[in-house]
């Protein structure tokens, strides 16, 4: 791939000048048809994703303090009966 034709193509792409216009300039200045759309290729084709650079470090699972259902409280002691 001709990095000089692709360079051409993306600065050209990015001032709003049409595939098809630049299609028939290349044409005109004798490159071939594979070389014009492999270049086009490469700039429309975003590139692979790339993996992280930063491992992630799994969050941990701590939980929350047990809730667990406590008794009632006893109901208080009635006092007691003096005969």
């Amino acid at each position: 791939m001709n990095s000089e034709l692709t360079q051409y193509i993306l600065e050209n792409t990015r001032a709003g000048i049409q595939r098809t216009d630049l299609e028939k300039t290349l044409l005109a200045a004798n490159w071939s048809p594979a070389d014009i759309a492999t270049a086009f290729a490469a700039v429309t084709t975003p590139p692979p994703p790339t993996a992280p650079t930063q491992t992630i470090k799994p969050v941990l699972d701590i939980g929350m303090p047990s809730q667990a259902p406590t008794a009632p409280e006893p109901a208080p002691t009635p006092p007691s009966q003096h005969n």
